[in-house]
């Protein structure tokens, strides 16, 4: 099936269940040029794409219950009240897991009262927006990066 959408390319990789007989590794390596160092044998189940038409059945009884990602704790203001971000930031830094914790409270907030904050619109953003884009980037070990630049100086 997946094979079937593939538009341009050629395959790389072979996964075959390990009970596959000999005769139609050889003919899938040949027919697919794929390399004998490119053939895996698998013992898990291969192909579980078509579980999703399991999915779809209308049995509730299948399914888990959908999940509510919460706020966290050092976000969460009583009665709802937005939460001063910069000020939370000031204080100490913050990370979040998606989708476990609130997109919504955390990520969209942030962007929301950055746009709102006088100071992150112009030259002299808070350091606080800088910190916060170094150090939550996945991968970036605390350099900054090209978005944590400072905006040129307008005057």
């Amino acid at each position: 099936m997946e094979l079937r959408r593939r538009r341009f390319g050629r395959a790389v990789r072979l996964e075959v269940a390990a009970g596959a007989s000999e005769a139609v590794r050889e003919m899938l390596t040949t027919e697919l040029e794929v390399s004998p160092d490119g053939v895996y044998q698998l013992e898990a189940p291969i192909g579980l794409s078509g579980l999703w038409a399991v999915y779809a059945l209308d049995r509730p009884d299948l399914h888990e219950e959908t999940w509510t990602p919460m706020t966290p704790p050092y976000l969460a203001t009583a009665g709802n009240a937005p939460t001063e971000l910069f000020a939370v930031l000031r204080e100490r830094d913050v990370l979040v897991h998606h989708p476990y914790d609130s997109f919504a409270t955390s990520v969209e907030a942030f962007i929301s009262q950055a746009a709102t904050t006088p100071t992150c619109s112009g030259s002299s953003r808070p350091s606080t927006a800088r910190r916060v884009t170094a150090r939550s980037w996945p991968h970036s070990s605390g350099r900054r990066n090209r978005a944590s630049r400072s905006l040129p100086s307008s005057s």
